[in-house]
């Protein structure tokens, strides 16, 4: 019996973001950590220029990685012979090396570093130069600086940029039931769970992982396995070291970054839990009941999780925004920087995010789920579209700030374990 609710848990499109921005995050985890402020600016270069100097090596790592993922992943589709990277074919090394990633052909891969809310750029870039979709809710609010190849920026600014990067397509419509070319090529099958009537839905399988559900939800729901963050960190954990290797420190950050997207999309409790504040009997008796004609407690039930996953997501933003604006010393800020935090988890190794950063967060969704029932000011955030004229905090914020404190500090721990793995020689 296939649990109905879990296929239509992302027909909102804003259901398949994490933390609305990963840029805010993942720039306060990284500022605080000596190895990266020790850094002197990177040199700054095109993607083509990578590839020109690279393809011959670059082709080895890449087939290295592949035989990795297909002996190591679980549920890993194969990737197609057809799209092995061809370093010969230097006319098409681009598209080729998008194609080898399986990730979506048509995306940018600009040169640029995204500011801090309240900061002007000098080089102001237009948010379509970096994304493949027309009119995001979100991006629009961003503030992006054009690069020069050949030029330089913090490492700091390229990695937690990058960090972002990820939900501007490069997950769009890569299944064979997605209205794509290249998703019909590309092995992934059909889209396991989510809408493909919005263009979004198509990229919640490579954000989501459910690796702790009960027994029972796998069984009923097998699709709910068929989740790829892991397939997408270890590969650009991958990327980042050839890279640095190789002496191309500023695609070594922008991978590095690439990776934290999915890292930070784990540590969001309804990225890794399918249901927050249902049981797997729970779900099951919704299932049941529609099953059986009584659609009431099924609908309900979707749109009360559509409403307080978005409901915290652009709460947690506009904290951020004004903080980051009008109170630099906020704690929600200080959060992300507790290196005190960062020994209370393990080295980093290929089982850290299902093992430490998933079972943590799938741990904590019970709780924050009844913590934002719990508060009529963070659920006025469940438009989409909400923006407070001023943001304010009041009594009936303060458990969810005391929440989202523990949260960014463990997402902090994470973002820098992950980077001095990455960094270590």
């Amino acid at each position: 019996m296939k649990i109905l609710i879990l296929i239509s848990l992302f027909f909102s499109s804003s259901a398949v973001f994490s933390w609305t921005n990963h840029f805010l995050g993942t720039y306060y985890s990284l500022s605080a950590m000596p190895e990266m402020n020790r850094l002197k600016p990177v040199k700054v270069e095109s993607i083509e220029t990578f590839l020109k100097q690279e393809a011959e090596n670059l082709a080895a790592v890449l087939e290295a990685e592949e035989e990795y993922a297909r002996k190591n992943l679980s549920n890993y589709p194969k990737r197609p012979d057809a799209l092995k990277f061809d370093p010969k074919d230097t006319k098409n090394q681009r598209k080729n090396f998008l194609r080898a990633l399986r990730l979506n052909p048509t995306i940018e891969l600009a040169l640029f570093i995204q500011e801090l809310p309240g900061k002007k750029s000098a080089r102001p870039l237009n948010y379509k130069k970096v994304t493949i979709f027309d009119d995001d809710l979100w991006i629009t609010r961003y503030t992006f600086t054009a690069l020069s190849e050949g030029g330089t920026a913090s490492p700091v600014s390229v990695t937690a940029s990058a960090a972002d990067e990820p939900d501007y397509g490069h997950d769009i419509n890569l299944y064979q039931d997605n209205p794509s070319d290249f998703g019909k090529e590309f092995n992934f099958g059909n889209q396991p769970f989510g809408s493909t009537k919005y263009i979004y839905g198509s990229q919640a399988p490579f954000h989501m992982g459910f690796y702790h559900e009960a027994g029972v939800i796998n069984l009923a729901a097998g699709f709910v396995s068929r989740t790829l963050p892991e397939y997408r960190i270890h590969l650009y954990q991958t990327l980042a070291k050839f890279a640095f290797e190789k002496g191309h420190d500023y695609w070594g950050f922008r991978f590095m970054g690439w990776a934290m997207h999915y890292l930070g999309d784990l540590t969001q409790p309804y990225h890794s839990t399918v249901f927050p504040g249902k049981s797997a009997g729970g779900m099951l008796w919704i299932n049941m009941k529609s099953a059986a004609g009584f659609k009431s407690s099924y609908e309900e039930s979707v749109e009360r999780l559509g409403n307080r996953h978005t409901a915290i997501e652009h709460y947690q933003y506009f904290a951020m925004e004004k903080a980051i604006v009008k109170n630099p010393s906020s704690p929600l800020l200080s959060s992300y920087k507790n290196l005190e935090n960062d020994s209370k988890f393990p080295p980093f190794d290929e089982l850290y995010p299902r093992s430490v950063i998933a079972k943590e967060s799938n741990e904590r969704a019970d709780s924050l789920d009844e913590l934002i029932d719990n508060s009529a000011e963070v659920m006025k955030f469940k438009s989409p579209d909400y923006d407070p004229p001023d943001f304010r905090e009041d009594d009936s914020t303060k458990a969810i700030d005391k929440f989202l404190l523990e949260m960014f500090s463990s997402f902090g721990s994470h973002m820098r374990n992950f980077a001095k793995s990455v960094m270590k020689k």
